[in-house]
């Protein structure tokens, strides 16, 4: 229309957007001509896994990181993907090559991940000391994942965010049975154990497990955590109080850890005092 479809042109296709945004149909005009981006940024994430694009994963991380804290990460973009992959897995739609070179992946981005925490906690002048040292005494924890890979990916997300707290967390493998387990903390006897379980599935396992070592170790401290999305979860379980303190984050579970390293450094505080 020459000058007057160039004077139309905005009107028109503003007018086409907001139209768009209402029909159901027409989603995908909305999608071509907004700036938003078309995917949640956890969605994009597990897109590009899926696509064994770890590059273009790693890329997103670190555009993540620029406007979010360090240990956000955890719990924002990489635990998601975890939940994505155990849901579609459950499915039959994630078969075994794609499910191992996302948990292998995973466990390289974890690895740059916990690079990056560590750089942010370290002072400005480079020195090697953290900032902030933990001064609550150094305790050994033994985590235990409940079913399957990905939740032992997830508790190597936990150990990282444990790292300046000091403390020492042993990852079992997720193949272990429960009485290997059983053995192990016999064995080590260690302040606390830190049983893992990745939405969708899991419970059953941290059931069982949770109840054995209850029986075996009736004083023993345990922390359960109860990761991703819980809208998978199709029997709409939960967990008993009784079995230990539950975390629904990896950052409530970090802070419910150091929040019973200050009970056990209370407790040993009073015994030499009464000793």
């Amino acid at each position: 229309w020459g000058p007057v479809g160039l004077l139309l042109a905005t009107p028109l296709t503003v007018c086409l957007l907001v139209f768009a945004k209402h029909v159901p149909q027409l989603a995908f005009v909305e999608v071509l001509l907004s700036d938003e981006p078309a995917m949640e940024i956890q969605v994009s994430f597990y897109q590009r896994l899926l696509a064994m694009d770890q590059v273009e994963a790693i890329e997103i991380l670190k555009n993540f990181l620029k406007d979010h804290k360090h240990e956000q990460v955890y719990d924002e973009l990489l635990l998601p993907a975890l939940s994505y992959a155990k849901e579609d897995r459950r499915r039959n739609n994630l078969n075994d090559h794609e499910e191992l070179f996302l948990l292998q992946a995973l466990r390289e981005i974890i690895e740059i991940a916990g690079a990056d925490l560590q750089r942010s906690i370290l002072p400005e002048d480079g020195a090697t000391a953290p900032v902030n040292r933990d001064p609550l005494p150094w305790v050994k924890i033994i985590a235990c994942p409940a079913h399957g890979e990905a939740d032992e990916v997830a508790l190597l997300m936990l150990r990282q965010l444990l790292v300046s707290r000091n403390c020492s967390m042993e990852v079992l493998s997720s193949t272990a049975l429960a009485a290997e387990v059983i053995a192990r903390v016999r064995e080590d006897n260690p302040a606390l154990v830190c049983i893992a379980a990745v939405a969708p599935d899991g419970l059953v396992q941290v059931r069982y497990l949770s109840k054995r070592l209850r029986a075996s170790f009736p004083n023993l401290r345990l922390v359960i955590g109860r990761w991703g999305f819980r809208e998978f979860d199709e029997d709409g379980g939960s967990l008993p109080e009784e079995l230990g303190q539950v975390g629904s984050t990896l950052l409530q579970t970090r802070d419910q850890i150091i929040n019973l390293r200050q009970l056990i450094s209370d407790v040993e505080t009073k015994n030499r005092t009464e000793t």
